[in-house]
């Protein structure tokens, strides 16, 4: 892997991104390409120098994914586990690894600081809230089960020893003979309180999304994990502004007395530029069957999500949502 450097001579707000200067030497490389992960909502890189901060247009500035301390940081993989099979009936014995377990290790990861490369977490386990390693089921039309790994981790941003760090994930191989390496994208926290949306879609139980996350519990837990469910929240700087309401009435026959009637607010959602991985997650999310602003459900899509942009690589987003509430029934009244 090429080696990353980072020059900074002082680190500004994280409003300010235009501090950081993110830069490698350029090497070539030889043999195979990186391996890259079963599924991936484009977060995630087999390479550092993959990462999008590494592949700027001049017009575009470096990205972090910002967090507030209070947000929860979901990874999924699908990683094919051989060391613990695909058996349901098999107890699951290897995890990830935690330092005062002492169990076996199938995955691990570290946290690094973005700028220096040093280690501010050794033990992933350290920063996360919650993981497992184990299967989840999946039935056909004909209602036939298969069963396929799975391996989830939620990192608790109090919990990370930086401001600003990416992650480095290790699974075991097929063949056992070392690891399979990832990288997520970098986080930033967010601590100057910026404007943020924290943008989320909710799924029904079961539900596998465009790219391939499943949203349902394990059937299978290896012996130090807790089961959860998968949640695709993220947050990108910008806001959610009410712009309108609208009257919806309905009515029989033409009478000018209302069977029906319910209100609807409108909204704008216009954001900072983010890069087109980030586009496409949020177009995943606002693809689920409810979409989540700032944790209130209820808001669905009215507009299309598109670049706005001519130059760069950059999206910028400026869409419209809709939140509508009950209907009030006035059929029985006199």
């Amino acid at each position: 892997m090429a080696k990353q450097i980072c020059d900074i001579t002082s680190i500004g707000p994280a409003s300010d991104l235009g501090s950081f200067i993110r830069s490698f030497e350029f090497q070539f490389f030889t043999g195979c390409l990186p391996v890259q992960p079963v599924i991936n909502d484009g977060l995630l890189f087999g390479d550092l120098n993959d990462q999008n901060n590494c592949n700027l247009c001049p017009q575009d500035l470096p990205f972090f994914n910002i967090v507030n301390n209070s947000d929860r940081i979901h990874f999924q993989f699908q990683q094919l586990d051989n060391l613990n099979g695909q058996n349901p009936q098999v107890p699951f014995t290897y995890g990830w690894n935690d330092p005062n377990l002492g169990n076996p290790i199938f995955a691990k990861g570290s946290i690094y600081d973005c700028c220096t490369d040093e280690v501010v977490n050794e033990f992933i386990i350290d920063a996360a809230s919650e993981y497992y390693v184990g299967l989840y089921e999946v039935k056909n039309f004909e209602g036939v089960s298969t069963y396929n790994n799975i391996q989830a981790i939620t990192i608790d941003p109090l919990l990370v020893g930086s401001d600003c760090f990416y992650i480095k994930f290790e699974f075991r191989n097929v063949d056992d003979t070392g690891f399979d390496v990832f990288y997520s994208e970098p986080f930033i926290k967010n601590t100057c309180n910026d404007s943020t949306v924290l943008i989320e879609g909710k799924y029904t139980d079961g539900a596998i999304d465009d790219f391939g996350y499943f949203y349902g519990l394990p059937v299978v837990v290896d012996a130090n994990g807790t089961a959860f469910k998968y949640s695709n929240k993220y947050r990108v700087r910008g806001e959610v502004e009410q712009e309108g309401n609208e009257i919806q009435k309905e009515f029989v026959n033409n009478v000018t007395r209302p069977t029906r009637s319910q209100r609807c607010r409108n909204y704008a959602l216009r954001l900072y530029p983010v890069p087109l991985y980030a586009a496409n997650k949020l177009s995943n999310n606002m693809n689920g069957k409810e979409i989540c602003l700032n944790d209130s459900p209820g808001f669905e899509l009215t507009a299309t999500i598109e670049k706005n942009r001519n130059v760069g690589k950059y999206w910028i987003i400026d869409t419209e949502l809709q939140r509508c509430g009950n209907f009030n029934d006035f059929s029985c009244d006199c």
